[in-house]
């Protein structure tokens, strides 16, 4: 199964209610973060510079 989703328009950040711009599969359920600041404070891991994580861009569904 893949971790990463294609994002839907109505997926906001976890942590911080920004517009998502990952989309991610956990252990409970999918879970949307603007950046990587916002996924390493709500994963409880180390703040490092953006890029740092490697999560990829969630691609949209819904491009105009």
């Amino acid at each position: 199964m893949d971790l990463y989703h294609k994002m839907e328009s109505n997926h906001s950040c976890r942590n911080c209610d920004e517009k998502a711009n990952y989309l991610m599969m956990t252990p409970i359920g999918e879970l949307g973060f603007c950046s990587e600041y916002c996924f390493a404070i709500y994963m409880d891991l180390p703040v490092k510079e953006e890029g740092y994580y490697g999560l990829p861009k969630a691609e949209q569904s819904d491009v105009e």
